[in-house]
């Protein structure tokens, strides 16, 4: 009886596996499979491959980061820049230490090698450029009447200083500032304050280099 039984699964299985190859056969030539599976012809059948749109924003990340980095030397920028992929675009996020004298918007002296380091890195593409103004909660210093003034003259600041003297074409540069209202960090503590003053470069959309290609070969 026992035998018998291990007989029925057996035939069972062997139907089974007919009938799959079968069916691979009878719409191999198509390809595709309702819901995205595809078939190859005397294979089992696959899930599909990873979305090509994926695969390319994956790639063109990486190959932006490494660029970042090239620009960008590790040792000296680590604590006061960063670069993420944000739904708008490409993220360019700068402390503002980095760039300003404290609780103002004029620019320091050294900040310009860092202004040229931002052309250097974004005149690699076409996109537009949104420059953003954050400050922490703290009252601004004199001269300014609220955080919103204080973060919208620090974007024009950087604004002004990317278009001086041609080296960015200012019809790509739009401004904006959110005073305290967008915190990375909790403004509890000295540390979190220091993280939400900061100004960040957007590259809008998908990355578009002036070269034509879309810098996944030159990863």
């Amino acid at each position: 009886m026992l035998a018998f039984f291990i007989m029925l699964n057996s035939v069972s299985t062997l139907d089974q596996r007919r009938t799959k190859l079968a069916l691979g056969s009878l719409i191999g030539s198509f390809g595709v499979l309702p819901g995205g599976v595809s078939v190859e012809p005397g294979n089992e059948i696959h899930p599909p491959a990873r979305p090509v749109i994926e695969t390319t924003r994956t790639l063109e990340s990486e190959w932006s980061a490494t660029r970042f980095t090239t620009v960008f030397d590790k040792k000296k920028y680590l604590d006061t820049t960063h670069l993420q992929r944000v739904s708008a675009g490409t993220r360019l996020t700068f402390s503002a230490k980095l760039l300003f004298e404290p609780g103002t918007a004029v620019l320091k002296r050294e900040s310009q090698e860092v202004l040229t380091k931002i052309v250097e890195f974004v005149s690699a593409y076409n996109n537009p450029i949104r420059v953003t103004g954050h400050s922490d909660s703290d009252a601004p210093a004199a001269g300014y009447s609220s955080n919103w003034e204080l973060s919208l003259a620090r974007a024009a600041a950087v604004a002004a200083g990317l278009t001086a003297a041609g080296q960015l074409a200012p019809e790509r540069v739009s401004i904006e500032g959110y005073a305290h209202y967008q915190p990375v960090e909790s403004n509890a503590t000295p540390e979190g304050k220091e993280r939400n003053r900061r100004v960040e470069l957007t590259l809008l959309g998908v990355l578009a280099p002036k070269n034509g290609d879309n810098g996944i070969e030159r990863r």
